[in-house]
């Protein structure tokens, strides 16, 4: 099909199967249905939302990181702060946790190894694609979040926004 801007007598082509018609000058195309972004991944089809990602996670990577017990700083670091994980560079660790909290609201980690007091010494990025929560209120007063097994290694952990619970999220 072809389609001849009448004022300025320039053919605007358009696929027979309904492909993309360029509008001829002075047609606008508001209000008409188009590319949209309505998730994570395609979001990251947005130069500029891909940009701010990069700059910021980029940002934030180079940003040393630190124990605090309030205002005095922990001697020695523990090994969970000086490198997450045993495998990768804290940098890029760091970086990826940015990239899912900015863009999925979570940043998850999945713990491979735990001291004796039972807390982790070692994590491992989980990305947040792969992880989902689901609800359920038939959750009991003496359930717990710690695991009860002494084989406790393999728990995913991960740090939620503040005020992200349950009851907020009801209508």
């Amino acid at each position: 099909m072809t389609v001849m801007a009448a004022s300025h007598g320039r053919a605007v082509m358009a696929a027979a199967s309904g492909g993309n018609l360029i509008p001829p000058p002075g047609v606008t195309t508001f209000g008409t249905a188009g590319p949209y972004v309505y998730d994570t991944l395609s979001a990251l089809h947005v130069p500029a939302v891909t940009r701010a990602v990069d700059l910021y996670s980029g940002l934030v990577k180079q940003c040393p990181l630190g124990a605090f017990r309030g205002p005095d700083q922990l001697d020695p670091t523990p090994s969970l702060v000086q490198q997450p994980d045993p495998d990768r560079g804290t940098t890029w660790f760091v970086q990826v946790s940015v990239e899912d909290y900015l863009l999925m609201g979570n940043a998850i980690s999945y713990i491979t190894r735990r001291g004796a007091d039972g807390w982790p010494l070692s994590v491992q990025w989980l990305p947040a694609l792969w992880v989902y929560v689901q609800w359920t209120t038939s959750i009991s007063a003496t359930s717990s979040t710690r695991p009860t097994s002494s084989t406790s290694e393999g728990a995913p952990t991960g740090r939620t926004r503040s005020g992200a619970s349950a009851s907020s999220n009801s209508t």
